[in-house]
């Protein structure tokens, strides 16, 4: 009998509260979704490869197609119409690897990709000489490991 009294007294029983909460959370959800902000510039990175959308998305396009290019046909000048100096540095490494040609890891720039150009023409040709221009330690390491 006290709980039917305790029930008449606040007027609210558990499903009208479950009921109440439920249009609350609805309502606040339909709130931040009309609230969210429209699509903004984003930044993807992959390895060597920094690509934003937004404003710069066409000139990245065309150096990602003549990235491909380059790389595809393993010709060098097609890395020099690149302007982004990621994806530039990416092209002659890979290029450089492609041919197994050492001088073109001494155009790069960036130290990691200078030492993955050179470990990687290294394990290729089997050559533990080429190891010695590793400048990373654990490259290096690697590098005498897996030539053989």
């Amino acid at each position: 009998m006290a709980e039917k009294e305790k029930k008449e007294s606040t007027g609210l029983d558990s499903k009208t509260v479950f009921i109440v909460v439920l249009i609350i959370v609805v309502v606040a959800l339909a709130f931040i979704m009309i609230n969210k902000p429209g699509p903004q510039e984003t930044t993807t990175t992959l390895p060597g490869v920094t690509q934003t959308t937004g404003t710069s998305s066409t000139t990245l396009s065309a150096d990602i197609k003549a990235f491909r290019n380059a790389v595809g046909s393993a010709d060098i000048s097609g890395c020099s119409g690149i302007t982004d100096a990621s994806v530039k540095e990416v092209c002659i490494r890979d290029i450089a690897i492609t041919k197994g040609d050492t001088s073109l890891c001494t155009q790069l720039t960036i130290e990691s990709m200078a030492d993955t150009c050179y470990y990687r023409i290294a394990v290729n040709k089997k050559d533990k000489s080429l190891c010695d221009k590793v400048v990373n330690d654990f490259i290096k390491t690697s590098c005498l490991k897996n030539t053989g």
